[in-house]
């Protein structure tokens, strides 16, 4: 097997090196222009030439295209850019990217956010990517045990499970494909700055912000609670003035 890999974050980092333990290391490497962990995937890499390392938007360059001929797979994690049509067009190439939601639901940005407030499923998903944002066939996926926690704490604990989707939909590789199955069901998409409109609290929002500033002490017992399907949760907030 012959595999591109594209990515950010610590979760392309756990991921690469779980490919490379598996004796599989990439024939080119795409990072993120300001990513927080391009210099840690490079040195994942040291045998590849400059020629075979991009940045940031040089995923749209005709010389990725061209290096990329001969490639079985364009591996994408977290990785901040759209690829290209002339990529996902080459002959003998999927390119797959594992994402932060429970597919269809949650297509785009801010997924732990909106799965809160639409009160819908959540997950990870590893799928083929196609022209339309986050809608290819669905290789492998696995849902996430509602909490009552913030999108803060339930996207740290997705990050768990995107590495544990990305392994089991990765050891069957060199025996079978896996199989693609089509996306089904509502979808739900939200782009980066669909959250502006719900961020200002009003009227009976405020009120319930006073109740949670007065009750956040250095005592938690004194914290404001909730009750959940039996279960008693202890709120706390904190509070960032900006400009």
């Amino acid at each position: 097997m012959k595999y591109a890999f594209a990515g950010d974050r610590n979760i392309a980092v756990r991921v690469l090196k779980y490919i490379q333990e598996k004796d599989y290391n990439p024939e080119l490497l795409c990072v993120s222009l300001k990513g927080s962990h391009a210099c840690q995937l490079m040195n994942l890499c040291p045998y590849l030439s400059h020629d075979k390392i991009f940045v940031g938007k040089e995923i749209n360059l005709q010389v990725v295209v061209d290096a990329l001929q001969g490639i079985d797979y364009l591996i994408c994690v977290h990785f901040p850019y759209i690829i290209p049509k002339q990529v996902l067009e080459i002959k003998g190439l999927t390119v797959v990217n594992l994402h932060p939601a429970y597919l269809p639901y949650n297509k785009g940005w801010n997924t732990p956010t909106w799965s809160i407030l639409d009160d819908t499923p959540y997950g990870a998903t590893i799928h083929v990517v196609t022209e339309r944002l986050d809608s290819g066939p669905i290789l492998y996926q696995k849902e996430l045990p509602k909490r009552f926690e913030t999108a803060d704490e339930m996207y740290k604990r997705v990050l768990e499970l995107e590495y544990y989707v990305f392994c089991e939909w990765f050891k069957p590789l060199d025996r079978y494909p896996y199989p693609e199955v089509p996306q089904q069901g509502c979808e739900t998409v939200h782009n980066k700055g669909a959250l502006v409109g719900r961020q200002e609290l009003t009227g009976r929002d405020i009120s319930t912000i006073t109740k949670l500033r007065a009750l956040t002490t250095n005592n938690i017992d004194e914290a404001a609670y909730w009750w959940q399907d039996g279960k008693k949760y202890q709120i706390t907030i904190n509070i960032h003035e900006t400009t």
